[in-house]
């Protein structure tokens, strides 16, 4: 019974060990996140097709990839199963490039355990500090641009 305990009391220490450097020696920021933004309206004035916005079969994905050596790389496309919409995004926006930049806790004794991080991001020589808000299980994130609330999840 004595063994078993203390067999017991090592597996859940190394357990906790093990969650503890998860927790608090990586930023929760590392890895690759993908946020996918369905039903854009086409037409934000009503009278342009008839009297309200038009729902369209558009997807537009964004995902990013945070590196733990502090650069970062970003990627976004527009999908539709209607081929004619999927061109006609592509026309009017062009191909969505893929960006690199940097990232930055700026924090400067952050606390991987806290759900809210402030990064500074670096893309195309601009910098901004962004709020990000994970979820309890660091899973996914929202971030609120122009407005607009965005949700990454975690690939």
């Amino acid at each position: 019974m004595k063994k078993l305990f203390l067999c017991l009391l090592t597996l859940s220490f190394i357990y906790c060990s093990n969650n503890d450097d998860d927790a608090n020696g990586q930023d929760p920021i590392i890895g690759t996140w993908l946020s996918s933004q369905d039903g854009l309206e086409l037409f934000e004035e009503p009278g342009q097709m008839g009297d309200s916005p038009v729902d369209i079969d558009l997807t537009i994905n964004f995902t990013f990839t945070f590196s733990q050596n502090g650069t970062l790389s970003s990627e976004g496309e527009i999908v539709s199963s209607d081929p004619q919409i999927q061109s006609m995004f592509a026309e009017e926006f062009g191909e969505m490039e893929a960006t690199t930049g940097t990232w930055e806790n700026t924090s400067s004794s952050p606390d991987f355990s806290n759900t809210r991080q402030v990064y500074n991001i670096t893309t195309e020589g601009e910098s901004e500090i962004v709020t990000i808000n994970f979820n309890s299980s660091f899973t996914e994130f929202t971030i609120s641009q122009e407005g607009e609330m965005l949700t990454f999840e975690k690939q």
